[in-house]
């Protein structure tokens, strides 16, 4: 395991838009859980209204690690 062989600290993250996704959202007590599209009595933590919410969450993200070092594009 990840967890294991290393001091760092990962938080993981699980984005989803389907039923299927729920089982995920029910293991990662300690992650980062969104279900895209509100669904009551989803065990997400949560949600985007939609995938267009995603694309901008993401770009913001990978803008932001790029912006500190600790992502870099592959080339």
């Amino acid at each position: 395991h990840l967890y294991s062989k290393t001091t760092k600290v990962y938080v993981p993250l699980y984005i989803g838009d389907a039923s299927t996704d729920e089982d995920a959202f029910r293991e990662l007590r300690t992650g980062i859980t969104i279900r895209v599209r509100k669904k009551k009595g989803s065990a997400a933590k949560y949600y985007f209204l939609n995938r267009g919410e995603v694309d901008v969450f993401l770009a913001w993200l990978l803008a932001d690690a790029e912006k500190i070092g600790c992502v870099r594009m592959l080339e």
